[in-house]
């Protein structure tokens, strides 16, 4: 056997044994970064599921069916919830959607005109504060909706129909939310109507009466307010007209003041 043989023969090995080490080494690479990505995927499913509501498909109460029926979204989105869920691509699901179902004001606004207009197409306008709230998928299986129970600390405007009484608890419904369907969390937003805050933070709602429920619904997508202090936060993505937000101008005192007239 000629050196030459052997030296080479030699040399195969080593980088046989090089080679080998760096598969070895990036397949460990490759089983850290799944484990890792595992681990916050887990941790990610584990903060998401505290606050989701538990649904099974097609299973709702009457009110939670008339509620459904408010929301239309099947004609934005490509796949029913039913759809996305028979081959989900993780544990958890998104549909965000920037659309509106109210006016698109541009124009610039007094805050006495703006909110005198909430005032006027409301049935109650009210600060109050929410306390528990529920989720459930819409009539079409497109989208989600969620109850809210807010209880009313203050009304600017009361409902002729139906009073309220300072203390009492109301339902509000709003488009998105989050439910869990067979350990799938499904997760909705539409930007246009943010969700209403469970926070030691109050609300200002511009609401329209449903009947069929005896529940509310925003009427229109600048129908929400986070309260802080003198200041006030919209709920929505959507943007104010310019000039409603003004410093040294307190909304909610303008709203009582309109509503007192």
């Amino acid at each position: 056997m000629s050196k030459a043989f052997v030296f080479g023969f030699a040399i195969g090995l080593t980088l046989f044994a090089v080679i080998g080490v760096g598969a070895s080494r990036r397949q460990r690479d490759v089983q850290r970064d799944a484990e890792e990505k595992a681990r916050q995927e887990l941790a990610q499913y584990n903060a998401e599921i505290v606050d989701a509501t538990p649904v099974q498909m097609a299973v709702r109460t009457e009110r939670e069916r008339i509620h459904g029926k408010l929301y239309r979204y099947q004609y934005l989105t490509n796949k029913t919830i039913s759809e996305l869920l028979a081959s989900p691509p993780s544990r958890i699901l998104g549909i965000d959607l920037l659309i509106g179902q109210g006016q698109v004001l541009t124009e610039s606004r007094s805050p006495e005109s703006y909110f005198g207009e909430l005032v006027r197409a409301s049935d109650v306008v009210i600060r109050g504060k929410v306390t528990k709230k529920a989720s459930q998928i819409t009539e079409d299986g497109a989208f989600i909706f969620t109850d809210y129970d807010v209880s009313v600390m203050e009304i600017l405007k009361d409902n002729s129909a139906s009073p309220l009484a300072p203390g009492s608890t109301i339902t509000v419904t709003r488009p998105g939310g989050k439910v869990v369907v067979e350990g799938i969390i499904v997760k909705a937003r539409d930007r246009y109507f943010g969700p209403l805050p469970l926070s030691d933070h109050p609300v200002l709602l511009f609401l329209r009466y449903i009947p069929e429920t005896a529940a509310y619904k925003a009427i229109n997508s600048f129908g929400a307010f986070e309260v802080d202090g003198s200041s006030i936060r919209p709920l929505t993505e959507e943007p104010l007209p310019p000039g409603i937000l003004r410093n040294g101008v307190s909304p909610l005192q303008t709203v009582r003041a309109i509503s007192s007239r």
